[in-house]
């Protein structure tokens, strides 16, 4: 899952000068920030729950791909948690099965 396309992650990888942390590497890359906006990132994907569904220019825009939103417990204590899973309802199950 990624908002950018193939042939520059693949650029980036194989001139890569940091190793490590993905988004150490990723951030490095020339072109890798400037050309996803913040509403395009958070439209796009929650990663352990730090974004959810937002409002922007008149619309709620709920993230299209998800990583353990769950993983904040603040967050599962809100309505925000559970507009996430009405969009998505197979959240609880991929969330049982990884628990497991």
């Amino acid at each position: 899952l990624s908002i950018r396309q193939l042939d520059w992650m693949i650029h980036c990888l194989q001139n890569a000068k940091n190793a490590g942390i993905e988004d150490n590497i990723i951030n490095s890359c020339i072109g890798g920030r400037e050309k996803v906006t913040v509403v395009d990132a958070m439209a796009f994907s929650s990663d352990n729950g730090n974004t959810k569904c937002f409002d922007w220019e008149g619309q709620r825009l709920c993230p299209w791909g998800v990583h353990k939103p769950w993983a904040k417990t603040k967050f599962l204590e809100g309505d925000e948690y559970l507009e996430l899973i009405t969009y998505c309802p197979e959240i609880e199950a991929l969330k049982f099965f990884l628990n497991k």
